[in-house]
């Protein structure tokens, strides 16, 4: 035998005789660094089997092959041989320690179908569950979580083996662990009881069994509460005590005492919140408001919005401005206004409507340039306040929603686009508007606007030129909603929509921006141009100025032609659709 191999063995005898507490992750380490030290290019086949096992995650996954100075590559299951599973069962008879026996039964029970094609030897299921039930006995694992999830998987594998013995013997081992290893402030060490038995129906505990579990989690609420020692309390153990404790009297219908144990949680959270920033008192508080609505408390969770909204005002101070500096060299800029508002007015706006629409493929781009640049801020949910500082409405990491982060990405570009628009429009202006008449003869060439709308838009786009913004944008926003509603009953979509009063609604805009039909109006910019007109008038994550201004919740004083002229922009797209003339 070579000598690595000796040493193999003896490191993994030292292991299968250690009585302290051990991991798999600490087994394949050591084995990595005895290859290291022997020099080894290659890794001999007991090295390979070896890590493989250790290599594992607890539910036996993570296989794969090794290469190179890598530990370990995962690449698929289809590596793993009969070879190295008859491997295992060699070392499973000369092993002793729990924590080897679980893994290599497990790992035997798992994958000997599937290499072999034939079913596994039931007396592995029934060491794998023993093994993990002496190892949670006698403390011989190291890290609490992975035998709660052994726990778990070995109930699962007494199920799936039909043995009712030892499915209770787990049950009760579970209980016990629990109260074995539980500390008041280390969330992961109690609760798992009740998270594994509530609900499970194929587990019957006794009653002096869910007794225990709920007067356990009833006094440890009250210790995390700070009812008996304030200095003890602990907002976030409370909550996760009270929830657990909820959802038992929820399902035996003990509503007074449901609220009893939120109440408890949520006054903590509010009691902390006073000496916490406003932020995250206030995401505190909507938290609260979340569990309330959870468990139907809406009288509960309609109160806590009214302190949430209290809070608002303090989190705006609370926010630190960033800013940051955008340079466009003066030739380039004329020159692009030049091109843009050459060859009559009708060209000029026609060209001014496309380009300002933003583009998917660019958006991405600069989402995953900047993603590169400053990785952290697009790891976590962004959230969006308003003027007063309610929290309008959470964003979610770039990796886990690509699309809520280009709204988010449009909206910031429209700000710093819209001082070149602004500078393109007044560049319009000088050329050829002397009055409101020039931009309603533009727009009145799509059908898609009505003629009983004239009077309002020319009203909207005189106190556009007289520098009203705050005026234009009431009078012109809701004759966008008319144009888009009539191009939707023009194209054949229907823009009605059933009352709960037994009568019939119109389709509003957020509704009508939904149609799929709109993006074979708009053509190759269709959704280009449908995620540019939510994000700018009725999506939360975006402007939002449609709803905004509709239900008035904006600040009235920021109001000026960044807003004005985006407005105007919508109105020069809607102008580019055109009627088709029918074949004579």
């Amino acid at each position: 035998m070579p000598d690595e191999i000796k040493d193999l063995l003896e490191l993994l005898n030292r292991f299968d005789c250690e009585d302290k507490p051990i991991c798999e992750a600490e087994i394949q380490g050591t084995i990595a660094a005895l290859k290291r030290e022997k020099g080894l290019k290659d890794f001999p086949f007991e090295f390979i089997a070896e890590l493989m096992a250790f290599g594992a995650d607890e539910k036996n996954t993570l296989l794969g092959e090794f290469k190179g100075e890598a530990i370990f590559t995962i690449l698929s299951c289809d590596k793993i041989t009969q070879e190295i599973i008859t491997y295992w069962e060699s070392r499973l008879q000369q092993s002793a320690n729990p924590v080897i026996k679980a893994r290599y039964a497990a790992l035997i029970w798992d994958q000997t179908k599937i290499v072999t094609g034939k079913s596994p030897n039931y007396q592995m299921a029934q060491i794998a569950i023993d093994s993990i039930l002496t190892m949670a006995d006698s403390n011989r694992h190291s890290s609490i979580v992975s035998v709660r999830i052994k726990l778990e998987n070995a109930m699962q594998l007494s199920f799936l083996i039909n043995d009712c013995k030892r499915v209770e013997k787990i049950r009760d081992c579970i209980i016990a662990y629990e109260d074995k290893i539980a500390k008041d402030d280390m969330l992961g060490t109690w609760g798992f009881s009740f998270d594994i038995f509530w609900g499970n129906k194929k587990i019957v505990l006794t009653d002096i069994q869910w007794e225990k579990i709920i007067t356990d989690l009833e006094a440890r609420l009250q210790r995390v509460s700070g009812s008996t020692d304030p200095s003890k309390k602990h907002p976030f153990a409370a909550e996760a005590a009270s929830r657990r404790l909820a959802l038992f009297y929820q399902g035996e219908k003990k509503t007074k005492e449901m609220k009893r144990v939120l109440d408890m949680s949520a006054d903590i959270f509010e009691s902390i919140g006073s000496n916490a920033s406003p932020m995250l008192h206030l995401s505190w508080m909507q938290n609260v408001h979340s569990v309330y609505k959870e468990f139907g408390l809406d009288s509960e969770a309609e109160e806590i919005t009214k302190k949430i909204r209290k809070i608002g005002p303090d989190v705006l101070l609370d926010l630190k401005q960033i800013s940051s500096k955008v340079e466009i060299p003066k030739e380039e800029l004329n020159k692009a206004i030049e091109i843009l508002t050459e060859g009559g007015i009708d060209k000029a706006l026609s060209k001014i409507a496309l380009y300002f629409i933003p583009n998917k493929n660019q958006l991405e781009d600069q989402l995953r340039i900047m993603s590169k640049l400053a990785p952290i801020s697009f790891l976590f949910s962004t959230s969006i306040v308003d003027h007063e500082g309610r929290i309008v409405c959470t964003v979610p990491p770039l990796k886990d929603d690509l699309g809520s982060n280009m709204i988010v990405q449009i909206s910031e570009n429209m700000s710093y686009m819209g001082i070149i628009l602004n500078m393109v429009l007044k560049s319009v202006k000088q050329k050829y508007v002397d009055s409101e008449q020039v931009y309603i003869d533009h727009l009145f060439k799509s059908p898609v606007f009505l003629k009983k709308s004239k009077p309002i838009l020319i009203s909207g786009f005189k106190e556009y030129l007289s520098g009203n913004h705050l005026c234009a944008i009431h009078l012109l926003i809701p004759q966008i909603e008319c144009a888009f509603r009539n191009l939707l009953h023009m194209a054949g979509s229907s823009v009605l929509k059933q009352s709960r009063y037994g009568g019939w609604d119109l389709k509003l805009l957020h509704e009508i921006l939904s149609d799929p039909i709109l993006l074979d109006i708009f053509n190759n910019n269709g959704q280009d141009a449908i995620d540019y007109f939510k994000a700018l008038l009725t999506d939360p994550r975006g402007w939002n100025l449609r709803n905004s201004i509709c239900h008035g919740f904006i600040d009235l004083s920021i109001i000026g032609p960044l807003h004005s002229e985006r407005i105007l922009h919508v109105l020069l797209c809607l102008a580019q659709v055109k009627q088709k003339k029918k074949d004579s």
